[in-house]
């Protein structure tokens, strides 16, 4: 008898089966079986599924006529012989320690089942799946869900393994229904006596980006909406009686997404379909206590239950429509000739048959946020752009204040306001720019180190707050390069965004590398320190994403400059390329940080002024030597892909594209410049790509795009840069364009093209792509 059973339902997969299986063949935990379910696919995927067959025993196929994934399960489940069970999707792929953990938590712990986290993926990367991001919040063991009551949102599948026994006992069986594992996961977290959950990404959930759209894809069908409304009541029915101190936060959490998914469906359903739709809405929002449940959720959802209760259909579309352009909240302004209230200016604000109650926003609910868009250096002086979004009007005799701000003291930061009004959305967007001067700060600061955070004091008629700037995180500010302090040669600043906030760290490091160079197997690592005791065993301490530590040998020799030596450390490639095969078309990177641990203490590792770095290659797969936000050294595991290192404006409206490649592949003759906000649904334009030796370069007219951006069906002139990606499609793949984080200071700022703002942006994995916004 396998210790446990993977049960793998298939019908129409063939485009995405290959790496689901190919994932599980390389579990760690050998002791497996796989159960195939051919659910009458009628495409290849039952070939790929036979090719495995044959060439692992472990894996083994069994047919019935197409029924949907429940019944498929079950089909599974009834001829599975392992101790453990769980249920993976046939377009998802699974981390190869993923069953390894969870098996072994479960043996050492005598749990019931045990939970993991998951993300969602493309081809363009990999990000958090926002509803494990509440549910799985820290690793525990023997926990159940009236401890730990987020448990309840933890609805999935696939992201669990089972004990048999435990499954049989319960009598658990999956409905014939889309979304058939939330009804089930629901009653397995409230009847067993203790369950363990990993706070770890052991589950890689698929975004498709083409071809027919999954499940999940498909949500504004009307069936999809009828088993949306059906599981959640079953859910309900399971979570009522059994774990009321759950209820509050399912009830938001339907609320928020079930409720506000079936209203969306209006605005691309016919109109015969509307009753159906709006009675599905009522009588989910009813059950869950409409407004009142919802008193801690945003205006927008109090909204919707409102003209929901009123089963006023045209309303609810124009609330979605609205949410469509400018996202889901309004400008707020205060109402009222006596009692003056603020209220946020939703579609049918005034309406009496909605009342004023659901827009009302008290003062603790006015959002405003101020991010650093752009920070560059001038000489000595950092120039900083910063923009502050609040939905009360910021007129002429409003006041705003900036400063930097560390435990020893405090600089006042100059302010120049630049208004960027957004009528549609009736909110205000006021652009802040400042400047530090370097020479101001090392008087401020003294001979201390710190961080010296920004922030900022806004006051108006309606408002008197103080917050913290953060940092938008696709703009220069997230790279921006180190500069010495004048006249203190062993004093660097850094900006970057702190705990505290963006803000400039003064700190004078100890451990600078000045090169990293491949050989056949490692990478070596080489530069200088200064340390007034070094340990018998100095070692390069590198920590992974994981938080594990690896530790490889450092030699120290002195330099013949007093309290100064230079070190050398040798690093296997295969120690940082632990990431399989199969999940390079993740994109996926793995960031691994490094320290030098001299005995007495460990040093951050610093790149120094003139740092150069060979990027070792090793097939598809890349090691490289860069910066991180904080500016110390990183190491990035990562699929082989084209750099950029240099982005221009060549004309006015055309940016240029310049980067380097050393992959065993040929670089496509094109580069793919796309806006989607539904993968199923594209709108772009192709662009020749020039390669020449290790470099290539490719330009793209923004002005073409602008006018894409214009022509859409449904418009977007919102608040939000509409994101533009560049996808290189290489043969056997889709690639993003990524950007070297040593060029970012040099990137241009953005440019106005007929009237809207175009900007680079850097996302997740380094990923690089093109802002728009009307």
């Amino acid at each position: 008898m396998p210790l446990l059973s993977v049960i793998v339902p298939f019908y129409n997969v063939a485009d995405y089966v290959e790496a689901c299986l190919e994932s599980l063949r390389r579990q760690t935990l050998r002791d497996l079986e796989v159960v195939l379910v051919d659910d009458g696919s009628q495409d290849g995927t039952r070939a790929v599924a036979e090719r495995f067959c044959d060439a692992d025993p472990r894996f083994r196929l069994v047919t019935q006529e197409n029924q949907g994934l429940g019944p498929a399960r079950n089909t599974g489940t009834a001829v599975a012989t392992g101790e453990f069970l769980t249920y993976v999707d046939s377009d998802d792929v699974v981390h190869p320690t993923a069953y390894e953990r969870l098996t072994s938590t479960l043996r050492e712990s005598g749990s019931r089942f045990a939970s993991c986290s998951a993300g969602r993926f493309n081809n363009l990367g990999v990000s958090s799946s926002f509803v494990h991001g509440i549910a799985i919040t820290g690793t525990r063991t023997r926990t159940h869900i009236t401890e730990r009551p987020e448990l309840v949102l933890d609805r999935m599948a696939w992201n669990k393994v089972y004990r048999r026994d435990f499954w049989d006992e319960q009598g658990y069986a999956f409905p014939a229904m889309l979304m058939e594992d939330f009804p089930v996961s629901i009653a397995a977290h409230t009847s067993a006596d203790a369950v363990d959950v990993l706070d770890e990404v052991l589950y890689f959930w698929r975004e498709r980006d083409g071809g027919e759209p999954s499940i999940t894809q498909r949500s504004a069908e009307i069936g999809n909406l009828t088993d949306r409304y059906t599981s959640a009541m079953m859910v309900l029915d399971v979570a009522e009686p059994r774990t009321p101190a759950s209820l509050p936060l399912l009830r938001e959490h339907f609320l928020e997404i079930d409720v506000t998914a079936i209203v969306a469906a209006l605005t691309v359903n016919a109109p015969e379909t509307y009753p159906e739709i709006v009675g599905m809405a009522q009588r989910l929002d009813a059950r869950l206590g409409g407004q009142a449940a919802g008193a801690r959720l945003a205006p927008f959802h109090r909204v919707q239950s409102a003209m929901v209760d009123a089963g006023d259909a045209d309303a609810l579309r124009d609330l979605h429509a609205w949410a469509h352009h400018y996202g889901r909240s309004a400008a707020v302004r205060r109402h009222g000739r006596f009692r003056r209230r603020y209220h946020e200016r939703l579609p049918h604000f005034g309406d009496s048959r909605f009342g004023l109650e659901p827009y009302e926003v008290t003062g603790g609910e006015v959002r405003l946020v101020a991010e650093v868009e752009d920070a560059v250096w001038d000489g000595d002086v950092l120039q900083a752009s910063i923009l502050v979004d609040t939905p009360i009007e910021l007129g002429p005799k409003s006041r705003i204040s900036l400063w930097l701000e560390s435990k020893d003291g405090r600089l006042e930061c100059p302010v120049r306001r630049v208004a960027r009004h957004v009528p549609f959305g009736g909110e205000d967007l006021v652009e802040v720019q400042t400047s530090v001067d370097l020479r101001a700060l090392a008087a401020a600061a003294g001979d201390k180190q710190g961080f010296w955070a920004f922030r900022m004091r806004v006051r108006s008629a309606d408002l008197d707050v103080e917050l913290a700037v953060a940092e938008t995180s696709t703009g220069r500010a997230r790279y921006v390069a180190q500069r010495t302090m004048p006249d203190r040669p062993e004093t660097v600043v850094q900006p970057y965004r702190g705990a505290d906030g963006y803000g400039i760290a003064v700190r004078r490091p100890r451990v600078l590398v000045e090169s990293v160079a491949p050989t056949a197997d490692s990478l070596v690592l080489a530069g200088t320190l200064r340390a007034d005791e070094i340990g018998p065993a100095p070692v390069l301490q590198l920590t992974g994403r994981r938080g594990e530590d690896l530790a490889f040998p450092a030699a120290v020799e002195p330099t013949g400059a007093e309290g100064v030596f230079a070190w050398r450390a040798e690093v296997p490639i295969a120690a940082v390329t632990d990431t399989p095969d199969y999940l390079t078309p993740l994109s996926s990177q793995i960031a691994v940080d490094a320290r030098l641990d001299l005995g007495p203490v460990r040093r951050w590792v610093t790149p120094g002024a003139g740092f150069a770095a060979t990027p070792a290659v090793a097939g598809f797969r890349t090691v490289a030597a860069t910066r991180s936000m904080f500016g110390n050294l990183q190491l990035l595991d990562g699929r082989t892909a084209p750099v950029v290192d240099t982005i221009t404006w060549t004309a006015d409206t055309v940016l240029r594209f310049e980067g380097t490649w050393g992959g065993p592949q040929a670089l496509p003759d094109h580069v793919v410049v796309e806006h989607f906000e539904h993968p199923a649904e594209r709108t772009g334009t192709r662009v020749a790509l020039v390669h020449e030796g290790g470099r290539y370069r490719f330009d793209v007219d923004v002005a073409e795009l602008v006018g894409l951006q214009r022509e859409l069906r449904d418009p977007f002139e919102g608040r939000e840069p509409q994101p533009w990606h560049l996808v290189l499609p290489f043969a056997d793949h889709l690639a993003p364009q990524v950007y070297d984080r040593f060029a970012v200071p040099s990137f241009p700022a953005p440019r106005t093209v007929a009237g809207y703002r175009v900007g680079v942006q850097l996302v997740r994995n380094d990923i690089l792509r093109l802002g728009i916004t009307g």
